[in-house]
């Protein structure tokens, strides 16, 4: 039941109470438990209903001296809030899901002043001791007010690998989430007007942006739970399951999958490390990713995939003694300095506000300044290892890349392969080629990869980061941590396998890098990858490591063996 009293609503769902005044959520409160998780929020401060600019410029739709607000009730379970400002204009169209008991929110705005990137409704004035719980670097359960989050900006699906966001109490809290089959980009803000126990949702726009006047589209659904937050999680890994008919992608996954245990990131073409190995841990539970197997230096070249002599014996090697390995290739970038980049260069990802080339490249051994703005240079810095992004859903990449990798397949007789950046699925300055966006783009080009697989199987296809879009075709993923730099931050973003509790079902993952176990932050960052539901990964150099590890190499060795006998 949905109730209009000027500019203050009222709502009672199966679930949940809740009071909205001038567009925010000053009140919401669980009907089982009693429990507030908003109380008394303050109207006078910031703007429940923002439009987004270029460089997160918000412009206040639902607040200000010259806002005036109309309330229309639609019937018992439908509301609107229509808004006018001196800068622009919009509507908040509130609803009831009489199932769920959701709470659902669709926001909308638009102005005469072109440039709109999105549309943001923001919630503020969450209870104190809730810890927000996100689906970011694979699971985030942090205070709100941790400085680490102050300003973040998590765009989807490459930051938020999920929509949804959850405020955790200790015996249930509140959560938001998105239902949205169509990949729209999207973006979840930490803090609202100065207040830190509050976040933003964001519906975004495709690009281009520079002549668009309005935003909206998604539904965000707010509600209360009971329990922890796997509560709410299993009903959006439910959602998301149902929404993408996942079920059918289990058969296109290894029978060994489950069973693996073990992981070498950035496994270096030594078959004494393969012996070393062997002697701890049976091989068929170890996933090895191999960035050096390739008669081109590492990023140089793509999308070329010829093995190197030593690349050759290694993979032979690998399939003899039952390790599954997966060679190193890419996803969407390609080598500027190769002539076949003239005829992918118009269908290159451009930042969406910038228009830069979006890419990597290496200065002095690991720093990237981005991809050259001068042709001259892009072309001409081969030692730079320069790589630019291709557009995902550009169907002649998918027909080059297929035709380059199905020639390391049918040369190493491979069972998988590893492809370098698929997180990277930008809302890009042209989003859309032939309608579709990267995020699409992506899942047809793996299948395209899945279909030269041998033997009548499917090519099992591994990548770096994971998400909801990822998930739904890739096997393995080797998964990034919200920092490699800093052990006490990571520290702070707990233990939460909020991602593998998501995904796990088709997807088992790997740590990244810096898992050398040689210093005291790195033995941290394994165990925290350990701690988000990644198999134990280690990251090495010489088979001594293996045979006489130090102690942080030695717990992963341990825990895998557990994971074995178990």
């Amino acid at each position: 039941m949905i109730q209009v009293n000027e500019n203050h609503i009222e709502v009672e769902t199966r679930t949940m109470t809740a009071s909205l005044v001038d567009g925010w959520i000053v009140s919401i409160r669980s009907k089982e438990t009693g429990d507030e998780y908003i109380s008394g929020a303050r109207t006078d401060t910031g703007s429940a209903l923002e439009l987004v600019y270029a460089g997160n410029e918000a412009v206040p739709i639902s607040s200000g001296p010259m806002c005036s607000c109309k309330a229309f009730q639609i019937n018992d379970s439908m509301a609107e809030l229509r808004y006018h400002n001196w800068d622009g204009d919009g509507i908040i169209l509130l609803s009831e899901d009489k199932k769920t008991g959701d709470l659902l929110i669709e926001p909308s705005a638009y102005a005469s002043r072109a440039g709109v990137r999105s549309v943001r409704y923001n919630l503020k004035d969450l209870r104190h001791d809730l810890r927000v719980v996100a689906p970011i670097c694979q699971g985030l359960e942090m205070d709100f007010n941790d400085p680490a989050l102050k300003g973040r900006r998590a765009p989807w699906p490459m930051a938020w690998e999920a929509g949804l966001i959850i405020a955790s109490g200790e015996n249930g809290g509140m959560w938001a989430h998105v239902q949205d089959k169509e990949f729209r980009f999207k973006t979840l803000s930490f803090g609202a007007h100065g207040d830190p126990y509050g976040f933003g949702l964001e519906s975004e726009n495709y690009g281009p942006i520079a002549d668009v006047l309005s935003a909206g589209g998604l539904v965000w659904r707010i509600n209360v739970y009971k329990g922890d937050w796997r509560v709410p999680a299993a009903r959006y890994r439910d959602w998301l399951w149902d929404a993408y008919d996942l079920k059918k992608e289990t058969a296109l996954r290894p029978d060994w999958l489950q069973n693996l245990s073990f992981a070498v990131s950035w496994c270096p073409t030594d078959i004494k490390v393969l012996e070393a190995i062997a002697e701890k841990i049976d091989p068929g539970k170890v996933l090895l990713h191999l960035h050096n197997w390739r008669k081109f230096g590492y990023d140089e070249d793509y999308p070329y995939f010829q093995a190197s002599d030593d690349g050759r014996a290694f993979v032979a090697r690998c399939r003899e003694m039952g390790f599954h390995v997966m060679p190193h290739c890419s996803s969407m970038e390609i080598d500027p300095s190769l002539p076949e980049f003239h005829y992918f260069d118009d269908f290159a990802v451009r930042d969406l506000e910038s228009g830069r080339r979006l890419g990597w490249s290496w200065v002095n051994g690991s720093a990237s300044l981005g991809v050259p703005s001068s042709d001259i240079a892009l072309r001409t810095h081969k030692e730079n290892k320069v790589m630019v992004k291709i557009h995902t859903a550009f169907p002649t990449w998918h027909s080059v890349l297929r035709e380059h990798i199905r020639e390391a397949v049918d040369d190493l007789d491979l069972e998988n392969v590893f492809i370098d950046v698929p997180l990277c699925l930008y809302n890009a300055r042209r989003s859309l080629i032939n309608n579709t966006p990267a995020t699409k783009g992506f899942l047809r080009e793996v299948r395209h990869l899945q279909a030269i697989g041998r033997g009548g199987r499917p090519l099992y296809v591994g990548g770096e980061g994971l998400n909801e879009v990822t998930m739904q075709r890739v096997c393995f993923a080797q998964v990034h941590l919200v920092t490699r730099d800093d052990a006490k931050l990571q520290a702070r973003t707990g233990k939460c396998d909020l991602n593998s509790f998501l995904f796990n079902k088709l997807v088992r993952t790997m740590g990244y890098a810096d898992l050398s176990g040689e210093t005291e932050d790195s033995a941290v960052f394994m165990q925290s990858h350990v701690d988000h539901g990644t198999m134990p990964t280690v990251t090495v150099q010489a088979a001594e490591e293996i045979s006489n590890p130090n102690p942080a190499v030695a717990r992963m060795i341990k825990l895998a063996q557990e994971m074995s006998w178990r």
